[in-house]
């Protein structure tokens, strides 16, 4: 398991559980996830779990887009490159906006 995050370190409970732990990565820097991949061609499948917190959306709708399309491509492309054929991911409703159906979305 390749851990990667965008803070300084991960947390304890995370760090026992990991093989490789890469932090201070940025989704939204295509050279660093690419970089990454390359280095761990092991892997077989991503996780892309990066969303923006609510909170970070709502004051700045432009970090929701960063991060939930330009990541994704960065990350799709990356995994494209190093021939990682798998992917995972979750999204956060806030990159959805206001607009999104409360119900069967």
């Amino acid at each position: 398991i390749v851990a990667v995050d965008r803070a300084p370190e991960l947390p304890e409970s995370l760090r026992s559980k990991v093989t490789h732990a890469v932090t201070n990565a940025d989704v939204r820097d295509f050279n660093t996830i690419n970089r990454i991949f390359k280095r761990h061609r092991f892997v077989h499948t991503v996780w892309n779990l990066a969303a923006p917190l609510s909170v970070e959306t709502a004051l700045n709708p432009t970090v929701a887009e960063q991060v939930t399309v330009n990541g994704m491509r960065n990350v799709l492309w990356a995994m494209y490159e190093a021939r990682i054929p798998k992917i995972m991911f979750t999204d956060s409703i806030g990159s959805l906006g206001a607009t999104a159906p409360p119900r069967h979305c």
